[in-house]
């Protein structure tokens, strides 16, 4: 059993360590932060001008990655997906799995100076393809959230936006998403 709660039982943000930020600021296996292209997406995203807030960077990373990435239902019936990460995923647009929306989001953050980390687990959805199906076989679902120095760490979902029809987490909570592994 699992208990969701709207409003955390912490209602103060949780302030991360100096060396908790560099940690979930720096470049990693799946999140090429470092990476030239992923330099030359975030002068993109940001080409109106850096916002202040990560949550304002963090809604048009968001928007960017709902925006560039296609949903590749195929790829779901491979046995052991192979994750690509952001840069194979910002090469190959169109051949992307939840993985990928969450490596991207992650590695555009982390360069934009936000920290950002995947979540693991269950989501519920209207999709019959996409829903988990029993304890063995499951389909878990990746997703990432970014850290906002008022509000604590959020989740988003650009993979849910992208096959969905839209679901604003910049507005709205979530109650669709079980984490089981940050």
């Amino acid at each position: 059993s699992a208990k969701l709660y709207i409003i955390p039982k912490n209602r103060r943000p949780l302030t991360l360590s100096k060396q908790a930020i560099e940690k979930l600021v720096k470049s990693d296996q799946y999140w090429e932060k470092d990476n030239p292209a992923i330099s030359a997406s975030l002068a993109e995203i940001f080409k109106g001008g850096t916002p202040q807030t990560n949550q304002d960077k963090a809604r048009l990373i968001h928007a960017f990655v709902v925006n560039t990435l296609k949903y590749d239902t195929s790829r779901l019936n491979n046995e052991g997906i192979e994750r690509l990460g952001a840069i194979t995923a910002l090469n190959n647009p169109n051949s992307a799995v939840c993985m990928e929306f969450t490596d991207l989001f992650i590695a555009l953050s982390r360069a934009a100076g936000i920290p950002a980390r995947e979540l693991d687990g269950f989501a519920y959805s209207q999709n019959k393809n996409l829903r988990p199906l029993s304890l063995s076989p499951d389909l878990l679902h990746a997703w990432p959230e970014y850290y906002d120095e008022e509000k604590g760490w959020l989740m988003v979902d650009p993979t849910w936006e992208n096959t969905s029809g839209g679901v604003d987490y910049f507005n709205k909570f979530d109650l669709n998403h079980l984490v089981l592994a940050v």
